[in-house]
């Protein structure tokens, strides 16, 4: 990848839990470089227990060659 490129990532997530994840939740970024990213990317849908979700992140390569990471992780409404 050249610097400046745009790229896209994509996270497919499972509720594997016993509650939905409303509207109200959200993939945000905790750590590493956000590469132009938002810092938080809310669902678009309510995922029940057991369903899945499809969520994606635009990011642009740093002008600068190297190793770059981004963490990211979803929280609830209450930011756990």
């Amino acid at each position: 990848m050249t610097p400046g490129d745009p790229f896209t990532k994509e996270w497919v997530l499972e509720n594997t839990g016993t509650c939905p994840w409303t509207k109200e939740y959200a993939l945000v970024h905790t750590d590493g470089d956000l590469m132009g990213a938002p810092d938080r990317v809310p669902l678009t849908e309510t995922v029940r227990p057991g369903g899945q979700v499809t969520l994606q992140v635009r990011f642009v390569a740093p002008a600068t060659p190297g190793t770059y990471r981004s963490e990211w992780r979803l929280e609830d409404p209450k930011g756990k």
